[in-house]
């Protein structure tokens, strides 16, 4: 194979430090020797060259060699393996015509590839370790900046698809904005839990509780920490993990007493009715549904009174 990409002149030392510096893997080794090929272009002195010492080096070495589109790869990078023209002139802040010049020199150096004319404007790094060496590559402040950026963009519609949830909730955490990331993160996980994708809205959920922990806006936590603990346990039960779902709970109900929402202590009394109904406990039903109805009536609220009572 190395023979195949260098040519036959290829010496057996640096034949045998190639493999040894990729472990044989060939896509380890396309990238080592394409980085070979490009150091030693104009030059026929291959056996002074210099291999680099790890995968990295070699795709950042390809990625320096790039010039000016390299903050365009950087730029790409947050986005994902695939990218579309579009997010990606907004992430950069860059001009149409500037950044087509840079993604047709990311072609043309082997890192991104074009999609099919039926995906127009789509492109895609040619290895996610590519993308994850552009990515690398990026000093702090300029990263927050770019997935701040990827956030506005994706966040400025009358309506957002529900599939893009998740993908603003990413950018505004790694943008450091937590009180936006929280709610996005929520909204995720409730709209998968609504479309029955329950390992989906687990994760969503897990990251929304993580996020929870950095908002600035306490109060909005506490009532955002009720919504993911009661989604954590409508994706247990779903499940049939009753135990971990009552346990959910019971989180989520002590941290609503501790605001007095009554309205989501009602919702708790009523969730944890079913779990027991479920199980065949009928005396915890009978007690969880009055407690329900009493929140519901010290709330004055008629939809939730029905609700309790109805199970």
């Amino acid at each position: 194979m190395i023979s195949g990409l260098l040519g036959d002149s290829i010496s057996d030392a640096i034949k045998a430090e190639v493999i040894e510096k990729t472990d044989g893997i060939p896509l380890y080794i396309e990238e080592v020797v394409q980085t070979v090929t490009d150091t030693a272009e104009g030059t026929s002195r291959r056996r002074e060259l210099v291999i680099p010492a790890t995968l990295a080096d070699s795709l950042n070495a390809r990625l320096d060699d790039i010039g000016e589109a390299r903050r365009t790869a950087q730029a790409a990078s947050i986005i994902g393996r695939e990218f579309g023209i579009d997010l990606l002139c907004a992430v950069a802040n860059r001009e149409l015509p500037a950044v087509t010049t840079d993604i047709q020199t990311l072609v043309g150096a082997g890192l991104v590839l074009e999609f099919p004319d039926a995906r127009e404007n789509r492109y895609q790094f040619k290895h996610a370790l590519i993308q994850d060496a552009a990515y690398g590559g990026l000093v702090k402040d300029r990263k927050i900046r770019f997935h701040k950026r990827a956030a506005e963009y994706l966040l400025d519609s009358n309506a957002i698809p529900e599939r893009l949830l998740g993908t603003i909730a990413h950018h505004l955490t790694m943008a450091i904005d937590f009180d936006r990331a929280l709610e996005f993160s929520t909204l995720a996980a409730e709209a998968a839990l609504k479309s029955m994708g329950v390992s989906e809205a687990l994760d969503h959920f897990a990251r929304a509780d993580s996020i929870a922990e950095n908002t600035t806006d306490r109060e909005k936590a506490t009532g955002y920490t009720i919504r993911i603990h009661t989604g954590f346990a409508a994706c247990y039960r779903l499940q049939e993990n009753y135990q971990q779902a009552l346990a959910h709970l019971d989180v989520a109900q002590g941290m609503a007493k501790s605001i007095n929402c009554l309205r989501s202590l009602s919702d708790i009394c009523n969730a944890r009715a079913n779990i027991y109904f479920t199980l065949g406990d009928t005396d915890n039903i009978m007690a969880e549904h009055n407690r329900a109805l009493e929140y519901a009536r010290q709330l004055g609220s008629r939809e939730l009174e029905i609700r309790s009572i109805g199970g």
